[in-house]
């Protein structure tokens, strides 16, 4: 289930809201946003439809916290969404965009774009799953444009995940990366594939590699520990609140000054909303 199921709406906008899920069964796929044609037939191309510009998402000043996903994609048609300054926790399990498989071929100019700046993102999941499912389906490109942010991981994930049975190549075929000013908290795999066309089709990018990539387009990105002031992990990600994520000033930390104008990368923390819990003096 998801708290908004958009159809082909021409805009949404939120800006300093906190969005707090509690998913207490894990096998359930919950989201924030869901992209779907409210039919059976999500995917299907229509003839001759004129659907305008893509749908726009713009997210600004927001927290999302719990155990599901920001985006979920469940349709073959674009979208644009930038989110800045926000605030993303996602465990037990969630990412930040997931991408689900359709029966049709998107359009050929169809994708999802992503920018991302001054986040700073903690997920479980990664923070771009796809998957095509046991039957291959196609699976629409994404863009994704990551600039000042601060990436980590509440266990051992990939950044980006990608599963079903499309080839390897057809797989790395499907993104766009171009970063800037990026910050990795020690992920070991940056790009893992799991296709089942072939006997081999397991593989993993690491951070060298990833950033070699024909793809991907990273500029001064770091791939190195993140001392945080507090122990979030040990946290529910429900409970985590933007004060739980400042980076631990006795410890030397590159996102600290890393942006091209030696600001910290990662929200700016002061301007986020205070969460529910603290504004009526509960405790979470």
């Amino acid at each position: 289930w998801s708290i908004f199921s958009l159809e082909h709406p021409e805009s949404v906008q939120m800006d300093g809201v906190t969005v707090t899920v509690r998913n207490r069964d894990q096998r359930r796929q919950v989201a924030v946003f869901e992209l779907t044609s409210g039919t059976n037939f999500s995917d299907m191309p229509i003839p001759d439809a004129d659907l305008g510009e893509p749908l726009q998402i713009t997210i600004a000043r927001c927290v999302f916290r719990g155990g599901c996903d920001f985006l979920a994609v469940r349709q073959q048609a674009g979208a644009r969404v930038t989110v800045e300054d926000t605030l993303f926790a996602l465990a037990p399990v969630g990412a930040v965009v997931r991408v689900f498989g359709g029966t049709y071929e998107p359009d050929d100019d169809a994708a999802v774009e992503l920018r991302l700046n001054h986040c700073t993102v903690m997920v479980s999941s990664g923070l771009l799953a796809m998957s095509s499912d046991t039957v291959p389906h196609k699976l629409i490109p994404v863009q994704i444009t990551a600039t000042n942010n601060m990436i980590s991981g509440f266990g051992e994930c990939p950044l980006v995940s990608m599963t079903g049975r499309a080839p390897v190549q057809d797989f790395r075929d499907l993104i766009r990366w171009s970063g800037t000013y990026n910050y990795y908290d020690r992920f070991t795999d940056f790009w893992q594939t799991q296709s089942d066309a072939s006997d081999d089709g397991w593989d993993a990018l690491n951070f060298d590699d990833w950033q070699n990539w024909r793809t991907i387009k990273e500029v001064d990105a770091y791939n190195d520990v993140i001392y945080w002031q507090d122990v979030w992990r040990d946290m529910p990600a429900e409970t985590i609140t933007p004060a739980n994520v400042r980076l631990d000033p006795t410890q030397f930390n590159r996102a600290e000054k890393g942006t091209a104008t030696l600001g910290q990368a990662g929200a700016h923390l002061a301007e986020l909303p205070m969460p529910p819990e603290k504004r009526n003096g509960r405790r979470p």
